[in-house]
């Protein structure tokens, strides 16, 4: 019966060692497994979905894209910037160059030198050079174009007087005095050899032009004047009474006549008339009405004012008479305070001139 007992209770010890080697086995095999689901789960959490990748990279992609759209339209409109500027500085100096051609299109100096004083005043030219102001000083100096206006004109065309008439006698020895088509004045022969006209007609071109022309019998557009070549260096020039004479080849005087130079002093209220190319045009004569003497002494006594009828060009045409057909003045500008026109004082010329005395003189000693 002992023994029995000791075989069970043996046993038992026996399946219960064998139950504790299982036991650890089990115990192992979950620490394995317990391990492996901890690596899995780190694994896992490290693992980033292609999906996400696909999105941040075209994210990436697209803010490049903005980035550099907005640096090239950053360029793009530095650029146009830069052009703009540019085109906007070139429009202004056409525009500016374009006003001061307009300005001197008056066969005026007088005048073109109000005109580019009231742009430089009203602030549409500069002067930063000073240069304008260098010309502004001699406002009889300024150069001038001859006026592309077809609406304005001044006086009676002389190719309407008849034949006989006295006024186109007289006329047919005045002339336009053109400056290589740089600026143009009215002229007229005093001998076969000489012209004379305003001072400030080659004063401000002398340096610079190479040829005078002088058109006679221009009264109209249909039929070319006759030219004949001036020297422009003048034989006398004098600005304090503001003529010039001027050496002519030849001979117009032969075809064309002369203007006696016949003068004394000029009556207040007294009818004038005046021969002029104003505007460059064919000749025309200003008379009656309003053209008379206004004023018998001005400039300090070398000019007097008179209202003929005139426009830019007419600067150095003869101012004369009604009465008795003597040489006044020689039309030169319009008065400072623009009220009338100024003729510089002819019988003060001929007191002047040596060559107009010879001239007189030689006309006198031929007659006799």
């Amino acid at each position: 019966m002992i023994d029995q007992n000791s075989q069970t209770q043996e046993k038992s010890f026996i399946e219960i060692d064998i139950l504790k080697q299982e036991l650890k086995i089990k115990s192992k095999e979950l620490e394995l497994k317990e391990k492996e689901l901890n690596d899995l789960e780190a694994k896992k959490t490290w693992k980033i979905d292609p999906v996400i990748i696909g999105i941040v990279a075209a994210l990436i992609g697209f803010l490049g894209n903005v980035v550099a759209t907005f640096l090239q339209g950053r360029s793009s409109l530095a650029l146009e910037q830069a052009k703009y500027e540019v085109s906007r500085s070139l429009e202004t100096d056409k525009f500016r160059s374009s006003l001061i051609l307009e300005a001197i299109k008056t066969g005026d100096p007088e005048k073109a030198a109000r005109n580019i004083e009231f742009f430089l005043a009203a602030g549409f030219i500069e002067d930063q050079s000073g240069k304008i102001g260098q010309y502004l000083s001699e406002k009889t100096k300024v150069p001038v174009l001859p006026s592309t206006s077809p609406a304005l004109s001044a006086g009676e065309p002389v190719e309407r007087l008849p034949s006989g008439d006295a006024f186109r006698q007289v006329a047919s020895a005045v002339g336009l005095l053109a400056k290589d088509d740089q600026g143009f004045c009215t002229a007229w022969i005093i001998s076969k050899e000489y012209l004379i006209t305003a001072d400030y007609c080659i004063s401000a071109f002398n340096e610079s032009i190479k040829r005078f022309t002088l058109r006679l019998g221009f009264i109209s557009q249909r039929e070319a004047p006759a030219e004949y070549s001036v020297h422009p260096s003048p034989v006398e020039i004098d600005d304090r009474l503001g003529y010039a004479i001027l050496r002519v080849d030849g001979n117009p005087a032969q075809r064309f006549g002369t203007i006696r130079l016949v003068s004394r002093e000029p009556l207040l209220g007294e009818s004038l008339f005046i021969l002029h190319h104003s505007e460059a045009k064919p000749l025309a004569l200003s008379r009656g009405g309003t053209c008379r003497v206004t004023q018998a002494q001005s400039d300090k006594g070398v000019s007097f004012g008179h209202t003929c009828d005139t426009l830019g060009g007419s600067g150095g045409a003869p101012v004369m008479a009604a009465s008795d057909f003597r040489v006044l003045g020689l039309h030169h500008s319009g008065s400072p305070d623009g009220k009338w026109e100024l003729a510089k004082r002819f019988d003060l010329i001929i007191r002047q001139s040596k060559t107009l005395q010879r001239i007189i003189s030689e006309a006198s000693h031929k007659d006799s």
